[in-house]
């Protein structure tokens, strides 16, 4: 089951993705033959009092590294992931799961080993997209104006150019992806997920869309003409603490909870407290599915598609 290597699936060394690698945990695919495996490599820092974790999802040979794939990644206090993708079809997932990093100082001293010891990330894009999920301001198109925007801020178009989307970015952060990525797009979350449930008509009255991350939710809806009502981002710290919000929503925007569906995305499971918690008070729960315009390789097989709803769907 555990044991000291120096190669994983395909030709990646692991001295590619980690300056100190020392062990190698490898679960082999219960169903089919075709799947390469799931892994997690420690650790990726040299720091003695860190330990991170990778695991990855996807044939490294089906990377091709010629300049033509996508890059989608997403950076915060808890994790760095990333998706590869050719065309519309999602090839490879990595996932670096950070320990004891509490600071952005802490979590720019990470991303810039990972971003130079990965090989995938060291690889050629012809784009590549950086998700953010900070703060933000919805801002109607009429009041927008650019020069008041400050230099370090991200801003997206949004409902069809009728409202921007301005976020915060990192600095320090957002200095180091330049670095790395100058021509990166930049993105906030809740723009990806305005923009993605409209593109794939998800946009009825009668659903109210969760993402879960750690610590935070975001809440869409939309009103019977596929107006947007509310986006905004809520900070928890218990089960009550998310309900409380969920609910704080739902009487603010009058939703009838016995007719309306609360559809989750992001970090929950149907066997998780929030899943069972949102079932007391919502009679029908569902989870994202895949947008039809989206496809993922044989690898993803299983893979539940509410994982990183927004991330995937850059």
């Amino acid at each position: 089951m555990a044991g000291v290597g120096r190669q994983v699936a395909g030709n990646t060394s692991l001295t590619d993705i980690s300056p100190c690698t020392v062990g190698i945990l490898y679960f082999p695919p219960t169903n089919t033959s075709h799947l390469p495996p799931v892994f997690y490599i420690c650790p990726v820092s040299t720091a003695t009092h860190t330990r991170n974790f990778f695991n990855a999802i996807g044939d490294p040979a089906d990377v091709r590294g010629d300049g033509t794939e996508h890059l989608k990644l997403s950076i915060d206090h808890s994790h760095i992931r990333y998706f590869i993708s050719q065309g519309d079809s999602t090839v490879y997932y990595g996932e670096y799961a950070l320990q004891s990093v509490t600071s952005d100082a802490e979590l720019r001293g990470q991303l810039e080993i990972i971003l130079d010891k990965d090989a995938f990330l060291n690889k050629d894009f012809s784009l590549v997209y950086i998700l953010w999920s900070g703060g933000f301001e919805i801002v109607p198109t009429i009041f927008y104006e650019e020069e008041e925007t400050d230099d370090t801020a991200g801003v997206n178009e949004i409902m069809g150019g009728e409202a921007r989307f301005v976020f915060e970015k990192v600095e320090a952060i957002a200095q180091l992806l330049r670095s790395k990525y100058p021509a990166a797009l930049h993105y906030h979350s809740g723009a990806v997920l305005i923009e993605t449930l409209r593109r794939t008509g998800q946009t009825e009255s009668q659903n109210l869309f969760i993402n879960v991350s750690a610590g935070r939710i975001e809440v869409v809806y939309f009103d019977a003409s596929g107006g947007l009502r509310i986006y905004n981002q809520y900070e928890y710290r218990s089960t009550q603490d998310y309900i409380y919000f969920v609910l704080l929503v739902a009487d603010e925007m009058g939703i009838n909870r016995a007719e309306t569906r609360a559809i989750l995305m992001g970090e929950v499971s149907q066997d998780s407290q929030l899943y069972d918690m949102t079932t007391r008070y919502f009679r029908s729960v569902t989870f994202a599915k895949e947008p039809a315009d989206r496809t993922f390789s044989a690898a993803f097989e299983g893979y539940p598609m509410h994982f990183n709803y927004p991330l995937y769907n850059l």
